[in-house]
């Protein structure tokens, strides 16, 4: 009798027949659940079974690195999010400069405002008022000399004639 291999179907990975597994591979079944333990919930293992596996089972697959276009992607977005917040920070920068510059302009034009006040005031004054006129030829003033007002004379009420009526008159058309 001569035994015949026949190829593996499309779906199953060489070296495996069909039924059969390896040590290496579990099916979804026999699979424990994730985030259990191996002793089950209370720690007891079944009467059966060892504590120690197979060195084949016990060789994790080794973890995939990621894709190189992944990493390339990750490096440009920190580098993206780096140049933003420097943008930020010159935005903020120019943006504080300017209040400065506002506020340096400010502060000149109050002083530059209580000056004009001050040679306004000091303009005003009677001595330099007097000053300006002489300089300009006109003549001092003479001494003052208080013009007296003529006397008031308060009229006395009208005297009523004899016989009249105290009444006041009647007005017609009103």
């Amino acid at each position: 009798m001569t035994a015949v291999r026949t190829a593996p179907s499309r779906g199953v990975p060489a070296g495996i027949l069909p039924g059969r597994r390896t040590p290496q591979t579990r099916s979804p079944r026999t699979a424990p659940p994730a985030g259990s333990r191996p002793g089950g919930l209370l720690g007891l293992r079944a009467p059966g079974r060892s504590r120690r596996r197979s060195a084949e089972a016990s060789h994790a697959p080794a973890r995939r690195l990621p894709r190189p276009g992944s990493l390339a992607l990750g490096v440009a977005l920190v580098f993206v999010t780096l140049l933003g917040a420097v943008a930020l920070q010159a935005q903020q920068v120019s943006g504080q400069d300017h209040l400065d510059r506002a506020r340096a302009a400010i502060e000149d034009g109050l002083s530059r405002r209580a000056d004009l006040h001050a040679e306004v005031t000091r303009s005003e004054s009677p001595a330099q008022l007097e000053a300006e006129a002489l300089a300009l030829g006109m003549v001092p003033p003479a001494a003052v000399v208080a013009v007296p007002a003529p006397p008031v004379v308060v009229p006395s009420p009208p005297v009523a004639p004899t016989g009249a009526s105290t009444e006041p008159p009647e007005v017609v058309g009103r």
